[in-house]
């Protein structure tokens, strides 16, 4: 029997293969029909397959997880890029600039200082509660604590309830 790193059987890499290639969302009621007769089809087998089924969770957060870092790693790597392409049009601009060039091609590109387009940058240097009110925003947002706080306490708060807790699946 194939085993991966979680010593998940042929029917769990079987499971995630089906789900993986046939690009199946576990919405959808006719997947969910899949997974629950895969369950029940050995009834005797229940507690392997369960457990089995807590491996491949396990496995898929482990990979997740993998992929997270992996996908901060490679961020992070993109930014530092970024970083150096601005510095060095940085420093390409202040030598244009000292040169007096506005443009120059080269073999393969046409450099040039130009001009930003857009809306004119604006500078402010007060406060918003210093402007005239014409010139503010107001801004209302919920209370969620406060509000939580009177459900809580017994009190009725318009438009809002506290709702049931739900529940989750946990593996450990």
């Amino acid at each position: 029997m194939s085993k991966t790193s979680l010593q998940i059987t042929e029917d769990m890499e079987a499971l995630d293969q089906l789900l993986a290639d046939e690009g199946l969302d576990f919405d959808d009621p006719a997947v969910q029909e899949i997974i629950c007769q895969w369950a029940e089809e050995n009834t005797e087998a229940f507690d392997t397959k369960m457990d089995n089924a807590g491996a491949l969770i396990q496995e898929w957060l482990g990979r997740a997880e993998l992929r997270k870092n992996e996908a901060k790693r490679m961020s992070s790597l993109a930014t530092v890029d970024e970083n150096n392409a601005k510095r060095l049009k940085e420093h390409l601009k202040f030598i244009f600039d000292r040169r007096g060039i506005k443009k120059l091609e080269t073999n393969r590109f046409r450099l040039s200082v130009a001009k930003n387009g857009g809306l004119q940058p604006l500078e402010i240097n007060c406060e918003p509660e210093e402007l005239p009110t014409e010139f503010q925003k107001t801004l209302i947002v919920c209370n969620n604590e406060a509000i939580r706080e009177a459900l809580v306490a017994g009190q009725t708060v318009p438009g809002c309830i506290l709702k049931e807790r739900g529940t989750s699946f946990r593996v450990k």
